[in-house]
């Protein structure tokens, strides 16, 4: 269930949504005179997985001061009477939006309509974009072949798949390669392998997206062949690390360079990377190619970039917001055949939200990456059950392209195995956003994997099929989890743990942990080890929101035999002679960062504002629903939905229409039995200390508007169910 994915997170500073609707939150109230949850009071999170540790979460119970409030509820005041006409929001929405530093009908405006072309104009103050472009720029005007080399996740493939579009826009029958990465055999990074067969095909520009700036060798031997590299990236520097010898350095962290803050991944850097190379080539000295870079269509691309924003899980402030808020509203109003075929597979209708991309969108992309790899599922010949009656193979899946001369190369051009081959799944993701649907296609009513969509409906199909298989895996390994989490874990300490999963799922299956323990987690396997004897692990590290696992890992990266990543997540390798130790110091180093930092705190939860029953009620309570979400929206890490507070209401009625499922009626009368007025949804808990008819209690939730048939007179307001509280009067 997508509700069941989110994380615990902190509002503001660490403001990720706290999707506890997947956990049962069970605490304790006392209703005094600061008005807000007392902050002893524990809350307990629900164990998914039986026998596993429980984690006593507390709730923000900081008082606002009188003056505090008085002043944000002027703000409020203000934001609605100087433009009624133009901001016609409840004062519920005006005081949400304040206490996101939203204090003026200026920052308003800015922040509900974020202008994308303003933070373009800034584009050129980008490091390294004056130089990349016009090397891009050259090669193009002297008919050079150019390839692409990306890594193999959501935010690699995107940016990619942006290049490749742009390029194919320019020339659809010009040479270029398009070189993904294999998590299995090359990891995270260009390998002299791949430069050395791309300069024999006699490719003399290579342009390396979401990886490769610890890849000093290989951009060696690129300059020994003369080949030059462009290289766009966002993962940040070890300190005293060497900056990469490229040609053109497009990378916020680099030394004079803090472009947009560094909020920007490697989709939105490529974004504003082929905004700039657009405008250089409409200054070409070549008349053909300055008529033919109008085709770049950065309308289309926006829609790549906002999936690998949202996928990235980078802050949706600033130019982030701007792009997936331009990048959304073009998937539901012009959307490019990539997504109507994944809307297909994914059996969505209506528009497509920042959630619909994280939850539906983003992992299938993801999931090819992480499920295609030599001697785990598909490798060589396996078939991919497609349709009933017709199977197709991924061997023919990768073809090439009749009628054209775009090559998509995989693993198997460079290693040679005795009885199996194996294939990149980030290259059949590429093929999934690229590949564009017939003419004759009836958009609005085609089904991918048929007829009309041709080969782009078998990769989506294809798509489709592996991120089930990897919902499959995971929930098993996820099912045994509690074996890995000792009985004395508390928030924040550290874990390493060994687990018999390949690369592809160390990471979830780390992130699933991370929600669980609130704590740092390191994820290793030698399913997969890069070395013939299986001694060096490959580990994925995750974290919860607002800790750095870089930070955390450092002071054990004497253990490590090679190491990278960026604040959330990581990937690692380790002898085995070495866990022992690299455990400890990644204990140390958890320990060391939580007496650094007393602010991050992932076991308080927040809350926006308080509301009452009666703003909920009928049409009105519809209305201020939308109202939250057109100004919040897009909503993700750095911007969370609203989570509101009802307080002291009366249970009526409980039912359980699904087995981890409650529904719950709360009205404000006193008794059992009394008529309901609102009813509210548990997802993910079938039961509950403090949830039966007749108790008074505080619940704390993210309300939600569904739209039934598509049509507005079938809105339905959902109370989506984060924490319940049962309330107990202090005696004097």
């Amino acid at each position: 269930m997508e509700r069941a994915k989110d994380k615990v997170r902190q509002q503001h500073d660490c403001p990720d949504e706290l999707s506890a609707p997947a956990r049962e939150r069970i605490f304790e109230v006392h209703e005094g005179g600061s008005g807000r949850i007392d902050p002893e009071a524990p809350l307990h999170l629900e164990e998914e997985l039986e026998g596993a540790p429980r984690i006593h979460l507390k709730i923000d119970s900081s008082a606002r001061p009188s003056e505090e409030e008085a002043r944000l509820r002027r703000i409020a005041s203000q934001l609605i009477q100087i433009h009624p006409e133009e901001s016609p929001f409840f004062e519920t929405t005006a005081k949400v939006l304040a206490s996101r530093g939203i204090t003026s009908f200026e920052k308003f405006q800015r922040f509900v309509e974020p202008n994308l072309e303003e933070y373009l104009a800034t584009k050129w103050e980008l490091k390294g974009l004056h130089e990349g472009t016009e090397i891009l720029t050259s090669a193009l005007e002297r008919g050079e072949k150019i390839a692409v080399v990306s890594d193999f996740d959501c935010d690699g493939t995107t940016s990619s798949a942006q290049l490749v579009k742009a390029f194919q826009a320019i020339d659809r029958e010009r040479d270029l390669y398009i070189f993904p990465a294999d998590r299995h055999r090359t990891g995270h990074r260009i390998t002299v392998e791949m430069v050395e067969r791309l300069a024999a095909k006699n490719v003399k520009t290579i342009v390396v997206a979401d990886m490769g700036i610890q890849c000093h060798e290989e951009f060696k031997r690129a300059k020994e062949l003369g080949v030059q590299i462009v290289l766009i990236d966002h993962h940040e520097f070890e300190p005293d690390q060497p900056i990469p010898k490229v040609d053109a350095l497009i990378e916020p962290f680099q030394p004079e360079c803090r472009f947009q803050e560094g909020l920007l991944c490697t989709a939105g850097l490529t974004f504003v990377f082929i905004s700039g190379l657009k405008e250089r080539l409409a200054q070409s000295k070549d008349e053909e190619l300055r008529t033919k870079s109008e085709a770049i269509d950065l309308r289309k691309l926006a829609q790549l970039a906002a999936t690998g924003t949202i996928g990235d899980v980078v802050p949706l402030r600033g130019i982030n917001r701007a792009i997936v808020k331009f990048g959304l509203e073009q998937m539901t109003n012009d959307p490019d055949d990539w997504v109507l075929g994944m809307r297909q597979v994914a059996k969505h209708k209506g528009s497509i939200r920042a959630s619909h991309v994280a939850f539906q969108i983003a992992p299938r992309l993801n999931s090819s990456g992480r499920m295609v790899t030599e001697g785990v599922y598909v490798p060589g010949e396996q078939y991919i059950g497609l349709e009933e009656n017709r199977k197709i193979s991924v061997k023919d899946l990768l073809g090439e392209e009749r009628g054209g001369r775009t090559s998509l190369y995989t693993p198997q051009d460079l290693f040679t195995l005795k009885e199996k081959k194996s294939c990149s799944g980030a290259a059949l993701t590429i093929k999934a956003l690229t590949t564009e649907a017939p003419a004759s296609m009836n958009r609005g009513e085609a089904n991918p994997g048929k007829r009309p969509w041709g080969r782009l409906g078998l990769y989506m199909k294809a798509v489709n099929w592996l991120n089930n298989e990897r919902k499959r895996i995971l929930n098993e390994a996820v099912a045994e989890a509690t074996k890995y989490i000792p009985p004395d874990h508390q928030v924040l300490d550290g874990l390493v743990v060994e687990v018999p999963l390949h690369a592809g799922l160390r990471g979830p299956f780390g992130s699933k942990l991370v929600e669980k323990t609130l704590g740092p987690v390191i994820a290793l396997s030698n399913v997969d080890a890069r070395d013939g004897e299986q001694q060096i692990l490959g580990g994925s590290g995750r974290t919860p929101e607002g800790v750095n696992i870089l930070d955390v890992s450092r002071k054990g990266k004497e253990f490590l035999e090679y190491f990278g990543g960026h604040a959330s997540a990581c990937g690692c390798g380790v002898k085995r002679e070495n866990i022992a130790a690299f455990r400890e110091s990644f204990r140390e180093g958890a320990a060391a960062f939580r007496d650094a930092h007393p602010e991050v705190r992932p076991d308080i939860v927040h809350w926006d504002e308080e509301i009452s029953l009666d703003e909920l009620r009928g049409k009105r309570g519809i209305e201020l629903v939308k109202d939250l979400a057109r100004c919040l929206e897009p909503t993700g890490k750095g911007n969370p939905a609203a989570r509101l507070l009802l307080r002291n209401v009366n249970i009526s009625l409980v039912t359980r229409p699904h087995d981890r499922d409650m529904e719950i009626w709360v009205n404000e009368g006193n008794f059992q039995g009394a008529k309901p007025d609102v009813k509210l949804k548990f997802w993910g808990a079938s039961e509950h200390p403090d949830v039966e008819p007749g108790i008074r209690v505080n619940i704390v939730g993210r309300p939600r508007v569904f739209r039934r048939n598509l049509n507005e007179e079938h809105d339905e307001l959902t109370f989506e169910v984060e924490a319940v509280q049962r309330i107990e009067i202090r005696k004097k």
